[in-house]
């Protein structure tokens, strides 16, 4: 059966519904990935309000949930090849996917998205592709690797055996309550309720309605639905599932690359008095 890679703004948690799929034989709803993993309940923003927050946040916490409640471990060991690598390990970096894939695994792409490799013919791996845009890597050569834009990582997914039944959901709260302490980050990322003050103090004219304010605000805005829709499927808690609702509407104004700058400041800080509504009740589900 082809592996489909979904079109969501993620394309990590695109990437990992596919592989849950095809390693369980079964569906996953996207709030289910995105509330499992902790993606749904991840803020990031980088300095100067870049695109490559949602790639590069602290993802210690969301790998551990997606081992503990999707059985999927991702990421343990990373290996990286880049347009300028020799060729000898361009070649080194063929054998090692061809070897993940013969023994079972689909590989993990990341690049300027994240995709699957799933396998490969005479002349190429065959790639997921979430949609088309100058991000995606569709066509990458075996042994020269044509087709990686600037640098490409690539690691394994293994399954890991869990009782899908009987998740407890209580570790996905306790990383959403992380998100309101120091968070341990790259220095031009910052993550959880701390990127709200960072917003306030980065956004500007220039930078207001840009890529970066747009891509970051996008992945944010999906990922705070599929929190409002995670917790009111395992939680019946009404007024979190709307606080997460507004939090998503609040991310979709902020992506408006024709928003005002007077008016996305006043989202920030909204949004920023709703983390912290949300943070009480996150408490008493614990």
């Amino acid at each position: 059966m082809k592996i489909i890679q979904e079109a969501f703004n993620s394309t990590l948690m695109s990437s990992l519904k596919a592989a849950y799929e095809h390693y369980y034989s079964k569906k996953i709803s996207a709030s289910d990935v995105f509330g499992l993993s902790g993606m749904a309940f991840t803020t990031a923003y980088s300095k100067g309000l870049g695109p490559c927050a949602p790639y590069t946040f602290n993802m210690d916490g969301l790998k551990t949930l997606c081992k503990d409640n999707l059985g999927l471990s991702i990421m343990d060991e990373e290996f990286s090849v880049t347009s300028k690598s020799t060729k000898a390990e361009k070649i080194e970096a063929t054998k090692n996917i061809k070897t993940f894939l013969d023994d079972g695994f689909l590989v993990l792409l990341n690049t300027y998205e994240v995709q699957l490799i799933t396998g490969y013919n005479e002349t190429h791996f065959i790639t997921t592709n979430p949609w088309d845009a100058p991000s995606v890597t569709p066509d990458l050569k075996l042994d020269t690797l044509e087709g990686i834009k600037d640098f490409l990582l690539y690691s394994k997914i293994e399954k890991v055996n869990i009782n899908h039944n009987d998740l407890e959901h209580k570790n996905v709260i306790k990383y959403a309550l992380e998100q309101f302490t120091n968070i341990k980050t790259m220095d031009f990322i910052t993550q959880g309720i701390k990127a709200y003050d960072f917003l306030l103090d980065e956004i500007n004219s220039d930078n207001a309605n840009d890529l970066g304010m747009w891509w970051s605000s996008s992945v944010w805005s999906e990922c705070k639905y599929c929190a409002s829709k995670y917790v009111e499927e395992h939680y019946q808690d009404d007024e979190l599932t709307n606080f997460y609702k507004e939090l998503g509407a609040i991310f979709d104004k902020l992506s408006n690359k024709e928003g005002q700058l007077e008016t996305k400041i006043e989202q920030i800080k909204l949004a920023k008095d709703l983390e912290l509504k949300i943070e009480v009740h996150l408490k008493a589900l614990i």
